[in-house]
C-alpha cells in the first residue's frame, strides 16, 4: 500500500513539473510569435504610409 502511495506521489510530482515546463514553453513561444507579428505589422504599416 505504501509503495503504491509513493509511486503515485512520484508520478504526481513529475506531472506537475512537466505541466509547469509546458506552460513556460508555451509562454515563450507566445511571446516570440507576438513580437514577430508586431514587427510584421509595423513593416506593413510603414510600407502603406510611404
Amino acid at each position: 500500500m505504501s509503495r503504491m502511495k509513493y509511486e503515485t506521489k512520484k508520478i504526481l510530482k513529475w506531472f506537475i513539473i512537466i505541466n509547469i515546463a509546458n506552460a513556460m514553453i508555451a509562454a515563450i513561444i507566445g511571446q516570440i510569435q507576438t513580437e514577430y507579428l508586431i514587427k510584421k505589422i509595423n513593416k506593413n504599416t510603414n510600407k502603406n504610409n510611404q
